[in-house]
C-alpha cells in the first residue's frame, strides 16, 4: 500500500474502529440477551450500520481500493448497512449477530494488517 495516500490510510483507520466498536458491543452482552433487549438490538445496530458506513466512505474516497482487496468485502458491509438503515423492520436479528462475531472481526483483522503494511509495521 503506498504512504503518499493519507485518505486511504484515515479511511483504513475509521474501518477499523467501527469494527472495535461493533467488538465492544457484542462483548457487553451474548446472543440471548442481544435477541430479547431493544437497547442491545439498537446498540448492535447502530455500531454495525457505523462499520457499513466507514466501508462506504473507504470506497467512495478510494474506488479501485475494493478491486484491489476482494477479501475485505467491502461491498457486503456497505450492504448490510443499507438493510439496517432502510429495511430496519426487516433485520435478521441473528444473521446481524453473525456477522458482528464473525465478519466484522475478521474485515478488522485484515484492516489492522493492512494498515501495518501501510505504516511500515510488517
Amino acid at each position: 500500500m503506498s504512504s503518499d495516500d493519507p485518505r486511504l490510510r484515515d479511511g483504513l483507520l475509521d474501518l477499523r474502529d467501527a469494527g472495535h466498536l461493533v467488538a465492544m458491543v457484542v462483548a457487553e452482552t451474548d446472543r440471548a440477551t442481544y435477541a430479547e433487549s431493544p437497547t442491545g438490538s439498537l446498540a448492535l445496530e447502530r455500531a454495525v450500520s457505523n462499520f457499513g458506513e466507514a466501508a462506504s466512505r473507504l470506497h467512495s474516497r478510494n474506488p479501485d481500493f475494493e478491486a484491489r482487496h476482494p477479501e475485505l468485502e467491502i461491498g457486503n458491509a456497505i450492504k448490510t448497512r443499507a438493510v439496517i438503515v432502510h429495511n430496519y423492520d426487516g433485520i435478521d436479528r441473528r444473521l446481524l449477530w453473525d456477522t458482528a462475531i464473525a465478519d466484522v472481526p475478521r474485515v478488522t483483522g485484515q484492516v489492522e494488517a493492512l494498515l501495518g503494511e501501510y505504516d511500515g509495521t510488517q
